[in-house]
């Protein structure tokens, strides 16, 4: 029987981690999570420049317009990602370290930022990491927290005009681009001599928003259910513990009341420990609204636990 009800705890604690799935996945949609490490916005435009130019050449024209952040996909090695802005970017959320910020791309000096699943080398020395580029090693100052829409494998360079990565050729990338105008973009598509594409992944985006919305609702749902399935039948569980003991009367309800409050402590610590672990492991916008559903999530156990022993102990009482 112990060995049941541990089973069962241990299930329970499982399905409180699973909460945190359906929340992250809602706020990496509201917060255009999947845009953000592709471009920023769904006015997000591609293009695969064939004008021969430098990359600093292309940058020095954007410098002096509106503000705008620029992602170069390296068409030969599609993991490697120069990343530049003329302003402060939106912060992305790290599990370790930080993302670029503007200075970064002022600078000569380029830094990386990687994604945990990361295919290239990483170097470690000195408690310092660094990312092999070719023959070059770059310091990482960041670590992406895991996202079920992003990109796994690609790491991201700063890039800058006075950046030795801003010498590679142009034509060599595939450009990300976002916060220009039509015109604006009108007149980028003439100069890079390329017609501009809507991204695959402001595409899958606009087209599997609902859809992608109403499964992790449904996901949510049946987590819930599972949870106070979970608690009936622990109730179960110690309501037969305590018939094969042969306990009745007053010594009954003081074990059923001792058993339901270690049941909640139970419950409630492992809420601590779940909100503890996931929100450093997965991308949370608003940690709070994870929080509360697992303090909802914990109550619908309590609840179910109370009504199900209530359930065992009439029945009981009827036969």
């Amino acid at each position: 029987m112990n060995f049941k009800k541990a089973i069962v705890l241990v299930c329970s604690f499982l399905l409180l981690l699973a909460l945190a799935f359906p929340v992250s996945n809602l706020q990496s949609l509201t917060a255009d999570q999947i845009l953000s490490e592709n471009g920023l916005s769904q006015s997000t435009r591609q293009f695969t420049p064939h004008r021969h130019v430098r990359v600093r050449t292309l940058l020095k024209r954007l410098d002096a317009g509106p503000k705008v952040q620029v992602h170069l996909a390296d068409r030969s090695q599609p993991s490697r990602v120069l990343v530049w802005s003329n302003s402060n970017l939106k912060t992305m959320p790290v599990i370790s370290g930080r993302y670029f910020d503007r200075d970064d791309f002022k600078g000569q000096v380029t830094f990386a930022v990687v994604t945990p699943n990361v295919t290239s080398k990483l170097l470690v020395t000195q408690n310092n990491r660094y990312v092999e580029d070719g023959s070059r090693y770059w310091s990482v100052i960041g670590v992406l927290k895991n996202n079920q829409q992003a990109q796994k494998t690609r790491y991201y360079l700063s890039t800058g005009i006075k950046q030795d990565n801003s010498r590679d050729w142009l034509n060599h990338y595939q450009l990300t681009i976002d916060g220009l105008n039509r015109n604006q973009i009108n007149r980028l598509s003439s100069y890079l001599h390329a017609s501009p594409q809507v991204p695959s992944f402001v595409s899958q985006f606009r087209h599997r928003h609902r859809a992608y919305r109403a499964l992790q609702w449904v996901f949510g749902a049946v987590v819930c259910l599972l949870l106070m399935g979970n608690a009936a039948l622990y109730a179960y569980f110690n309501r037969e513990g305590a018939r094969l003991s042969k306990i009745h009367g007053a010594l009954l309800t003081n074990w059923l009341v001792n058993r339901s409050f270690r049941f909640g402590l139970l419950q409630a610590c492992f809420a601590v420990i779940a909100y503890w672990l996931m929100s450093a492991r997965v991308f949370f916008s608003a940690g709070k609204v994870y929080a509360w559903l697992l303090i909802a999530g914990c109550i619908l156990e309590i609840v179910t636990y109370i009504l199900a022993m209530r359930h065992f102990n009439r029945a009981e009482r009827t036969n």
